[in-house]
């Protein structure tokens, strides 16, 4: 079930991994807890929070899972906007 926001973020590492971040923290989920949820390692939800790594479409959806929270990405004008929905 999702906590009702849905988050909307240009499509540039940097910003998703500030606004991910963001998340996780605002919700009180350790790194660790975060990477076991992903599927990821700690080392890889570090890179993606800093912006030293892009994002796949599969870790995104996972990522919304995690948080619980829909997140839509806008990639600029001649491409589409990718919605991640987080489960119902």
């Amino acid at each position: 079930m999702s906590n009702g926001k849905v988050v909307r973020v240009v499509g540039k590492p940097q910003e998703i991994g500030r606004v991910v971040k963001e998340i996780r923290e605002s919700i009180g989920m350790s790194m660790i807890r975060f990477a076991r949820k992903v599927g990821i390692s700690q080392a890889q939800v570090s890179r993606l929070e800093d912006g030293q790594q892009g994002f796949r479409t599969h870790t995104m959806q996972k990522i919304a899972i995690a948080l619980d929270t829909p997140i839509v990405i806008y990639f600029g004008p001649k491409r589409k906007a990718a919605a991640l929905a987080s489960r119902e």
